[in-house]
């Protein structure tokens, strides 16, 4: 139990298990393992519990700790590894089954589910991402480090511990791509409109005739081009079939999936990438780059540019 006090004074969370430890200590309870899924909260904890006859008969009732957010699963013989069907009764803070239904056994694994704090997941796991990522003429790399805190604390607790889902969003810059790929015409519309709305919205009717002027003379210099396909132009590059092309992850990280972020100017400034990996004993250190191809990203925008309905021919051709 020595391990478990001292790590109590660094993680809180395991300084809940040591009093729940010290509840059952009549049964010289053994951390087997504990797996944490860092995205939903949660957490799997099995024990070995150890419950001679005599304490069977002494006791009577097998009486486990029934703490908030947390039940038992399933709990399985310890020798025969079969799954016992226990009827477990609440009874104040405990939970209740009679020894008698555990068989001739004085061994057994329980499994108990519960949940962890974000505040726990903080002294568990260390996660850094930069918000600037490493510039190259080609890429942007963003270095991303994770890894679980307090080893030496944690090792002589469990015998096992997993972190499933440890994740983070990555924010990739695409401002500089579409800024460069659209044509300035576009641009010219895009900036009119928003000034003529601000105007509007003023009331100040001398500037609001001068932007709905420039409004008017920036759409005539974009042609029959429709402002609604410049904005689906946007959605449908960033789709995860088209943008996923150029983004990549080192191992052991792997992508989840993206997230479009809210843009308050028409140019869509980031999306973030959410990714994820493991760590347990065996990895309990995760580092490598998410990889922006940046300059095949901007290629492909030009590309789509050029095929867009009523772009003007000479905003087609140009380089």
């Amino acid at each position: 139990m020595s391990g478990v006090q001292d790590a109590g004074a660094a993680l809180d969370f395991v300084e809940k298990l040591s009093k729940f430890l010290e509840k059952i200590q009549n049964y010289k309870p053994e951390v087997k393992s504990l797996r944490i899924n860092y995205l939903n909260k949660t957490t799997e904890l099995k024990l070995l519990i150890n419950a001679p006859q005599g304490i069977k008969r002494h006791l009577r009732d097998i009486e486990i700790p029934a703490y908030p957010g947390y039940s038992i699963k399933e709990i399985f013989d310890g020798n025969t590894f079969n799954r016992i069907n226990v009827n477990w009764k609440l009874k104040g803070h405990n939970w209740l089954a009679d020894a008698n239904e555990l068989g001739a056994s004085d061994r057994y694994f329980v499994i108990l589910e519960g949940s962890i704090t974000e505040t726990s997941l903080e002294q568990l796991v260390k996660l850094y991402c930069p918000d600037d990522p490493k510039r190259t003429n080609e890429l942007d790399l963003y270095w991303i480090d994770s890894a679980i805190k307090d080893m030496a604390i944690l090792e002589k607790i469990y015998d096992e511990l997993t972190i499933d889902k440890v994740t983070t969003c990555v924010n990739v810059g695409l401002e500089r791509q579409f800024a460069s790929s659209i044509p300035k015409e576009i641009k010219q519309w895009f900036r009119a409109r928003a000034q003529a709305d601000v105007y509007l919205a003023s009331k100040d009717r001398q500037k609001a005739f001068k932007s709905f002027y420039n409004l008017r003379l920036a759409q005539r210099r974009m042609g029959k081009l429709s402002p609604a396909d410049v904005h689906n132009l946007a959605k449908k590059t960033l789709s995860p079939e088209t943008f996923m092309y150029y983004i990549s992850v080192d191992k052991p990280f792997r992508i989840s999936h993206l997230n479009p972020l809210e843009n308050r100017q028409w140019i869509p400034e980031k999306i973030g990438v959410t990714v994820e990996t493991d760590l347990n004993y065996r990895c309990p250190v995760a580092q490598g780059d998410l990889v922006y191809k940046k300059i095949e990203f901007a290629s492909k925008l030009e590309e789509e540019v050029r095929k867009l309905p009523g772009l003007p021919e000479k905003m087609r051709s140009r380089k």
